[in-house]
């Protein structure tokens, strides 16, 4: 694999750069076990109006865990458009930034989410796809997603 990239107090730069365009960024996970690798961030599993105007109002980037994955794809989608919505009461359209944050393999709902999110804050250019899953062993290189199994990637 390549090396990883290290660049030096790059959370601290980011941080700065969503505070200066006053970016809310805010995850919306499909599954518990991606909030899981995470830490210092704020983890919300439920969306009450309140809660997520506290968490904007309080924070520059969460995670919204909504288990979409568990659900089928309509109910998954109205949650969805649901928490849009209540994120829009609390910050402006042009400050809330959302990753839709799913399988690597795509299992759930990916087309169906990522479709609301574009028909409620687009137009957008493109949707980007990032698989990789490290504590899975799931990693793409050169636009291969592959599994480690021992020491190699299949």
């Amino acid at each position: 694999m390549p090396p990883a990239l290290n660049v030096p107090q790059a959370r601290a730069e980011i941080s700065k750069l969503n505070q200066l365009l006053n970016a809310k960024l805010v995850v919306f996970d499909d599954d518990p076990t991606g909030c899981q690798t995470v830490h210092d961030v704020k983890v919300l599993t439920s969306w009450e109006p309140q809660l997520l105007q506290k968490a904007v109002r309080e924070n520059d980037f969460f995670f919204v865990l909504t288990n979409s994955r568990a659900y089928v794809e309509n109910q998954a989608i109205k949650m969805n458009s649901e928490i849009i919505e209540r994120l829009l009461q609390s910050t402006g359209r042009d400050s809330l930034k959302i990753i839709s944050r799913s399988d690597s393999t795509l299992r759930g709902h990916f087309a169906g989410e990522t479709g609301v999110l574009m028909n409620k804050l687009g137009p957008f250019d493109g949707v980007l796809i990032v698989p990789y899953f490290r504590e899975g062993g799931r990693f793409t290189v050169n636009d291969t997603h592959y599994v480690l199994q021992g020491e190699q990637l299949v």
